[in-house]
């Protein structure tokens, strides 16, 4: 419900990153394809085992529990999306974009991959932040 909540601050198209991770990646290139893309959103990914299984450049799967086996793509905790996202998102309602709204673009072929080779970095904790400044310096 949160990101329905920010709609007024919204562009047409818009970056979302999790609070929680960091990644070094040249976001606008990240932008320029998704531009080039027709799809309502974006994920990128890193390949490993983890939790998003991707044919071409569409997400098939996502299992934000990451106990289902031959998944070979990790949610890397930056999103794309078109505005559009919110007609899935009912006002006051709450929701996970990785649960609930995710298999509904997934149905819809709508929801892509931006496959990269670059680490994330869990920023979650301040032990974590500060691991993650010592390796990024």
């Amino acid at each position: 419900g949160a990101l329905r909540k920010a709609e007024i601050f919204l562009n047409q198209n818009f970056i979302l990153l999790n609070g929680d991770t960091y990644i070094p990646i040249d976001y606008k290139s990240l932008w320029k394809h998704f531009k080039q893309l027709d799809k309502v959103g974006l994920v990128v990914v890193r390949k490993q085992s983890g939790n998003i299984s991707v044919k071409g450049i569409l997400i098939t799967k996502y299992d934000k529990s990451g106990k289902s086996e031959n998944l070979e793509f990790t949610d890397a905790g930056v999103q794309v999306f078109k505005k559009r996202v919110l007609e899935f998102i009912k006002p006051n309602q709450v929701v996970s974009l990785e649960e609930e709204i995710f298999p509904k673009l997934i149905k819809e072929k709508q929801l892509a991959a931006y496959i990269t080779k670059e680490i994330f970095y869990d920023i979650g904790t301040y032990e974590r932040l500060k691991t993650a400044e010592g390796i990024l310096k």
